[in-house]
């Protein structure tokens, strides 16, 4: 089951897309790491993108056509909740190729155009699956938090944790209007914070001394420094990295402030008892395991 859960911090989400497919490292060294994407595609301008896109565009319009609205009454069981689960997965999977392939062709230099126009091509394609999709979460989160005994049939085992984190969602979810408006919303909004801080970040420079020889490399050239294996090395790369961020604050201050409150007016309109609610029921974590994680720290 891959069944994709995004976190309720989306700055955060497509970070971790990269872990979930195959990325063939060419080279790894201190100097460059380079992936090789072409058991993807070939190129940002492969026109098979585009082709893909349109192909999961039309499963999409389908999938939808065949549930939405159907989900939450008596005559949908676990076996077409099967059914559902397993077509949605594959649109999430088809899916996943491609904006992995947009978000690693960026994060590899995001200098380039057609690195940053496949990039933000997937973020928009993503952006509108989700708005499409939205109801899926909302009908069948409501179904099996209104029946929990569906979650016990051995039919369902497969997705039997999904189906649990996804109905301890139900209490703070939206209606589905109000839902698609945030995803608008985070498009433009957070996500735009996150990419302006990455995109910003790749083009700071750093003086670090490594061995003793002085070289000005490029933030994740200097941030690889710190599991170096000399001690004058990792601190040198210590230094020169939070000395170099430090010019930025007022830029990070300013996204921090703004990701924050955000995430405050969320955490109101979803009515979590606590700020961390959301992110907790996203990461799978009890609060008493934080608490407790707290506390020996």
């Amino acid at each position: 089951m891959i069944i994709k859960q995004k976190p309720l911090l989306p700055h955060t989400a497509i970070f971790l897309l990269s872990t979930m497919f195959v990325g063939t490292v060419n080279k790894m060294t201190e100097e460059e790491i380079t992936w090789d994407l072409t058991e993807m595609f070939s190129s940002p301008k492969d026109p098979t993108i585009n082709r893909k896109i349109e192909e999961i565009r039309e499963k999409t319009k389908k999938f939808v056509e065949k549930y939405q609205g159907k989900i939450n009454t008596d005559e949908f069981g676990a076996k077409e909740i099967k059914g559902l689960l397993e077509e949605y997965e594959e649109i999430m999977r088809e899916f996943d190729r491609v904006e992995t392939f947009g978000y690693l062709s960026f994060s590899a230099n995001m200098t380039v155009p057609e690195n940053q126009q496949i990039y933000n091509m997937t973020k928009e394609v993503g952006a509108e699956l989700d708005k499409n999709l939205t109801f899926v979460d909302l009908e069948l989160g409501k179904r099996v938090y209104e029946k929990k005994e569906l979650i016990e049939d051995p039919i369902l085992e497969n997705y039997k944790h999904y189906l649990e984190k996804l109905m301890k969602k139900v209490p703070h979810q939206l209606s589905e209007k109000e839902e698609q408006i945030i995803i608008e919303k985070d498009q433009n909004g957070i996500r735009a914070w996150s990419q302006l801080q990455s995109q910003w970040l790749n083009t700071r420079k750093f003086e670090v001394e490594v061995e003793g020889e002085k070289k000005v490399l490029s933030y994740g050239e200097a941030n690889s420094l710190l599991n170096h294996p000399d001690r004058k090395t990792r601190e040198s790369a210590y230094r020169a990295i939070y000395t170099g961020l430090g010019k930025d604050e007022i830029l990070y201050a300013s996204a921090l402030r703004s990701v924050v409150a955000d995430w405050m007016k969320i955490v109101k309109r979803r009515n979590y008892k606590r700020a961390v609610d959301g992110a907790l029921i996203a990461n799978d974590i009890e609060y008493e395991t934080l608490e407790n994680l707290m506390k020996t720290v």
